[in-house]
């Protein structure tokens, strides 16, 4: 009898955990950032604010597809908009992020060139998102999921 209270006292300590949900934002943090993957805004580049300025989903490190185009991928139309904006400091930076801040220093400068640089002729991402257009999505949690 007491081997039998023993042991289903152990499957309930094992069980307990399950029987409590599991938090979908746990997991691996490929870019350091202090956001796990699957609830990254861009999984594979440091950006700890995690801002999206055109709120797509993606966030502004990894986007250059901006608000204008929204046609899936960094193209010469997102060129154009952002070269119309280079030089530019941002008003109420830090707390005010504008999409073509790639680096979030309050402006748009060299740093910024060469995010948008990297990501020319890319769709946006990765990201926790579905895959529009193209988009590099990675796995989501179930919808309507709060991640931190």
């Amino acid at each position: 009898m007491k081997v039998g209270v023993i042991t289903l006292m152990a499957a309930l300590l094992f069980a307990l955990p399950a029987l409590a949900g599991t938090n979908p934002c746990t997991g691996n943090d490929w870019d350091s950032d202090g956001t796990v993957d699957i609830c990254d805004n861009c999984s594979e580049v440091y950006n700890s604010q995690q801002y999206d300025g055109d709120q797509d989903g993606f966030g502004d490190a990894c986007d250059c597809d901006y608000l204008a185009s929204q046609n899936s991928v960094c193209d010469g139309a997102d060129f154009g908009k952002f070269a119309g904006m280079f030089g530019k400091l941002i008003p109420g930076a830090p707390t005010t992020q504008c999409e073509y801040d790639h680096v979030f220093n309050g402006a748009v400068d060299g740093g910024d060139f060469g995010a948008f640089a990297a990501n020319f002729g890319l769709a946006p991402g990765p990201s926790c998102q579905p895959a529009p257009g193209g988009a590099r999505g990675i796995p989501c949690p179930s919808p309507g999921t709060a991640c931190p």
